[in-house]
């Protein structure tokens, strides 16, 4: 299939009843590799400090997992935007948006060094609502690579205010609220696609073999950036650089990647 044919009536129908939907294939396993191999060259070189000082690095951290963003801005891999187009036109079709725009993208590295990440909500951290993020396997992944667990259907409820609540504690809220725990498996190139608002986390990787995938987010164009939900700190401006809560979100960091009738 091409992103033209995805999503399927079926696959948007579960992205809506269920909050997320696994589409299997968006990347030929020959691109997945190479996509990889871009991350694991960037990492190399990001920890051996040859991007000390580079203004392109408007966020990389280390913690649940390692995080580099705005890749399509460092790495040549992804700077056509082709691969970000591909996923946005999914997106936009599975959250019935228009026209949207990259949020930002990251990679995402985890090994045995790095511990759970816990139950969130994307939505919680973003200045935007209606974010659609997809999860992007590089390689096999399952629950023991530490693969991303869903809570299905807590979309529906909006946010909730975590602050002040244990991983455990919202495991209980979640589980007393009557939603089923999934962990799809993902070969490389399949992506899953998840609403802003849907409860997820992974387990700690337990392979000992390091688990390469890559994200973006993206939102409808004309949005207008927001405060952050429940006054948590403003970190996601680093995104939107030259703009302020109120403005439009169409800083030169978050290019137009999918109109309808221009896939």
């Amino acid at each position: 299939m091409t992103s033209e044919q995805w999503p399927t009536a079926d696959e948007v129908r579960s992205f809506h009843q269920d909050g997320f939907v696994k589409i299997s294939g968006v990347f030929p396993a020959e691109q997945a590799e190479l996509l990889r191999g871009a991350l694991a060259a960037e990492r190399t070189a990001y920890n051996a400090g040859d991007r000390d000082d580079d203004p392109r690095y408007t966020f990389a951290r280390t913690k649940s997992v390692q995080v580099i963003s705005n890749l399509w801005r460092i790495r040549e891999e992804f700077a056509d935007l082709s691969v970000h187009r591909r996923l946005g036109s999914i997106a936009g079709r599975l959250g019935g948006m228009d026209r949207i725009r990259v949020y930002h993208d990251s990679m995402l590295y985890k090994d045995t060094a790095n511990p759970p990440v816990p139950w969130h909500q994307d939505e919680y951290f973003a200045l935007l609502d209606k974010v659609v993020t997809a999860w992007v396997a590089l390689s096999p992944v399952s629950r023991e690579d530490g693969a991303v667990v869903y809570a299905r259907g807590s979309h529906q409820e909006g946010m909730l205010d975590v602050r002040g609540m244990s991983d455990s504690d919202v495991t209980q809220h979640l589980r007393a609220k009557g939603h089923a725990f999934r962990c799809p498996d993902m070969a490389a190139g399949d992506v899953l696609f998840h609403a802003g608002t849907v409860f997820h986390r992974s387990d700690r990787n337990v392979t000992g073999v390091p688990r390469y995938a890559f994200t973006a987010f993206f939102f409808e164009d004309g949005k207008r950036l927001r405060p952050q939900p429940f006054g948590t700190e403003l970190v996601d401006l680093v995104y939107f650089p030259g703009r302020a809560v109120g403005d439009i979100a169409d800083s030169p960091f978050n290019p137009v990647v999918f109109g309808r009738g221009n896939p």
